[in-house]
């Protein structure tokens, strides 16, 4: 059984994921894109280990998984799979918080 969770710095990324693609290209875009990148999440919590690291960007068990122009990053050591961000592929990575744990 798949099992994962979104962080809330996770969930608010989808927030302005669907605001921005409502706004450019239209509600029905936006739900699209949102359903793909949550397919995306219930593949990565059935196959953990997908994507690449980032290790320039983060020392963390961290995994990037590109959705269209999206990166879903999650830690791959989590169980349930937490999902820490869902950001912009072409958004300037360095010293963004990729990690929750980056937050305490």
């Amino acid at each position: 059984m798949e099992s994962f969770r979104l962080c809330a710095q996770a969930e608010h990324d989808l927030d302005e994921l669907y605001r921005y693609i409502t706004i450019e290209d239209g509600p029905d875009r936006a739900r699209l894109i949102e359903a793909e990148v949550l397919q995306a999440v219930r593949l990565l919590a059935r196959m953990p280990g997908m994507g690449h690291r980032r290790p320039d960007l983060t020392t963390k068990p961290l995994r990037f998984w590109p959705v269209h122009r999206w990166l879903v990053v999650y830690r791959e050591d989590s169980i349930p799979l937490l999902i820490t961000r869902v950001i912009g592929g072409w958004q300037d990575l360095q010293g963004m918080t990729l990690d929750e744990s980056d937050l305490d």
